[in-house]
């Protein structure tokens, strides 16, 4: 059983303006980063450089956390653990409100602004204009999708190469060509409205006839997008799809025989595989505030004088190597490499220190150097982790 007293111990003090600023700011950041991610996502077309952006935007939120832990003095784990994350769901929640309103802007809203209502929504192929529109109606609100698809196509289309999806197919086989446009709310109700909006429709293009004149639906802005947890999740759903991108490229093609866009399970786990090495790379540079013991005698963090030169052989028995330095630190000179040898396994010591030298700590790594072929790979290992020595060890010559 080791000394636990010989070791640092965090107070678990932190300040809750600290604490509340770590989830703003992280929050924010990450928004920023993420928004600037996409649009990196949507110009870039190298998946690889993309994933690169995404790890180095997570690391970047990582790094802030740190850095605001260090300025507050907040020497709690758990707190700064738990309001980084909560900060980081926030932003990657954000992010996916982001990424849904650029991807309906790119591949509903622009073409909507660039079609006429009247053609966008093939309003002259179900109405024409020179038909009583009441009569009209009433023919549409009667006809079963499925009738109509066939009276016009013959049945020899195949609309799931088209872009619809099996519950759009079964829809057309159940409900009205009335109900399936939701013409009630695109048209009207009364003939003089639906009359009136047909009109409307050809002066107009399909996005301002839509949301401006009609408002026959909300605008999928970010805000909206958010406050609708259950409509985003349909529409991630559905490009999932579909897909947006291939192996190839971030490209989104629309020939379903030459594409080859990643979709389903596939495109899932690639989404949670970019969540988790994220989230990676965000924890990895948390980790950062927890480096420096914190000396609560002088109200702030411990100097780091860095690594000793000198090298030391690796023992057999790490644990009771870890008592004997327990026991004493001085112990460890007992160890050390004669100048010029150079071991394939051994020691590395790091120092932290107070600025008065009373309270000093020392890591411990265990350095393996293995050679396969022409490359030499160095593996590090933490072994002691802030064990409290003395002023005397860390201003030994046989230290530094």
């Amino acid at each position: 059983m080791f000394e636990e007293g010989k070791y640092y111990k965090e107070s678990g003090k932190f300040d809750p303006l600290g604490a509340v600023l770590i989830t703003l700011s992280v929050t924010a950041l990450g928004i920023v980063l993420f928004f600037l991610y996409l649009l990196f996502n949507n110009w870039c077309t190298l998946i690889y450089l993309n994933m690169i952006a995404a790890f180095v935007a997570a690391a970047a939120m990582g790094w802030l956390v740190s850095k605001i832990a260090g300025i507050f003095k907040i020497r709690n784990k758990t707190v700064v653990i738990v309001c980084a994350v909560i900060g980081f769901l926030i932003a990657s929640y954000v992010k996916w409100a982001m990424y849904d309103y650029l991807d309906v802007k790119k591949y509903r809203y622009n073409n909507m602004k660039e079609e006429s209502a009247e053609s966008y929504y093939a309003l002259d192929v179900y109405f024409g204009y020179d038909v009583d529109t009441q009569a009209m109606i009433d023919t549409y609100k009667e006809i079963k999708e499925d009738d109509f698809l066939n009276l016009y196509t013959g049945g020899t289309i195949n609309y799931s190469e088209l872009g619809f999806s099996d519950d759009d197919i079964d829809r057309a086989h159940t409900e009205t060509v009335w109900k399936y446009n939701d013409f009630d709310k695109l048209l009207g109700t009364s003939a003089s409205e639906v009359e009136k909006s047909l009109e409307k429709a050809k002066d107009m293009d399909a996005y301002e006839f839509t949301f401006d004149y009609r408002k026959s639906e909300p605008k999928k802005t970010v805000m909206h997008l958010l406050v609708s947890p259950k409509e985003l999740w349909s529409d991630i759903g559905e490009i999932n799809r579909v897909g947006r991108w291939s192996l190839r490229s971030s490209s989104y093609s629309v020939d379903k025989e030459k594409s080859d866009n990643v979709t389903g399970v596939f495109l899932w786990l690639t989404w949670l595989g970019e969540f988790i090495g994220m989230g990676a790379s965000f924890l990895a540079l948390v980790w950062r505030s927890f480096e420096a013991p914190f000396i609560e005698s002088e109200d702030n963090w411990a100097l780091r004088k860095g690594y000793s030169p000198k090298k030391f052989y690796a023992p057999d028995d790490l644990n009771e190597f870890k008592r004997s330095l327990e026991m004493s630190e001085f112990n460890l000179f007992d160890l050390e490499v004669p100048q010029g040898q150079q071991p394939a396994k051994y020691l590395s010591v790091e120092i932290w220190n107070s600025r008065a030298l009373d309270e000093n700590y020392m890591n411990v790594y265990q350095i393996t150097i293995t050679q396969k072929g022409k490359n030499t790979n160095t593996a590090k290992k933490q072994i002691i982790k802030l064990l409290r020595v003395s002023k005397e060890f860390v201003l030994s010559d046989k230290l530094f």
